[in-house]
């Protein structure tokens, strides 16, 4: 599965996961900034067809099943 982790200015989490196979377009370490591209939409690990999983959190480990206020 594609996965992109961004760590933001308040310590929160945030995963994106399924995009197109090879398509990752950031480094990690690397600053993004509002807008700017990351990966291709597509339908990477166990996907049926193209989406974006979009989750936020404020701690890191994603297996865990708290994370930060809406």
């Amino acid at each position: 599965m594609q996965i992109i982790i961004l760590k933001t200015s308040k310590n929160e989490c945030i995963l994106f996961a399924h995009f197109k196979l090879h398509t990752i377009v950031v480094n990690e370490g690397q600053i993004v900034k509002r807008g700017q591209i990351l990966e291709q939409c597509g339908n990477s690990g166990n996907s049926l067809e193209p989406h974006l999983h979009f989750h936020i959190q404020n701690v890191k480990d994603n297996n865990v099943a708290t994370g930060a206020k809406c």
